[in-house]
C-alpha cells in the first residue's frame, strides 16, 4: 500500500518536472508553439479575464444540460447496452479544463478552421466553434 502511494507520488513529481521542461522548450521553439504553451498554462492555472470566464460559464451550461438529460441513446447497432445522455456525458465527454484549453488555443492562434473528429455529444466542439466565431465573426452551428 505504501509502495503504491510512493510510486504515485513519484509519477506526479516526474510529470510536473517533465511538463515544465516541455513547456519551456515549446516557448523557445516558434511563435505557434509559444502560443500553445501559454494557452496550456492559462487553462491549467485558470488565468482568464472576466469576459472569458463568462464565456466558459455559458459554454459549460451545455454540458450541465447534458448531465441532467435522461434521454436514451440507442446502441443496438453496436450490440451493446443503451445509455442515457447523462451517462455518456459523464464518462466520455472532454474534461472542462481541456475544453478551455481548446478555446484559449484556438483564440490565440486565430484559428478559422479546426478539424475535430467528434465522436460524442459536441461538448469540446462548441469551444472550438465559439473561438472561431470570435476570431472571424463567422456563424457557428449553434447560431443557426
Amino acid at each position: 500500500m505504501i509502495a503504491k502511494k510512493i510510486n504515485k507520488l513519484r509519477h506526479i513529481v516526474s510529470n510536473t518536472i517533465t511538463e515544465k521542461k516541455t513547456l519551456n522548450q515549446l516557448k523557445n521553439h516558434s511563435i505557434p508553439t509559444k502560443k500553445m504553451s501559454n494557452a496550456f498554462i492559462a487553462a491549467k492555472h485558470q488565468n482568464n479575464d472576466v469576459e472569458t470566464i463568462k464565456i466558459f460559464k455559458e459554454l459549460n451550461s451545455y454540458k450541465q444540460t447534458l448531465l441532467s438529460s435522461n434521454e436514451i441513446i440507442n446502441y443496438s447497432i453496436f450490440n451493446t447496452q443503451n445509455r442515457t445522455v447523462s451517462e455518456i456525458s459523464k464518462n466520455a465527454s472532454s474534461r472542462k479544463r481541456w475544453c478551455e484549453f481548446y478555446y484559449i488555443l484556438s483564440r490565440a492562434l486565430g484559428a478559422k478552421n479546426v478539424l475535430e473528429i467528434g465522436t460524442n455529444l459536441g461538448v469540446s466542439g462548441q469551444y472550438f466553434l465559439k473561438a472561431i466565431n470570435e476570431n472571424y465573426g463567422s456563424q457557428s452551428l449553434f447560431d443557426l
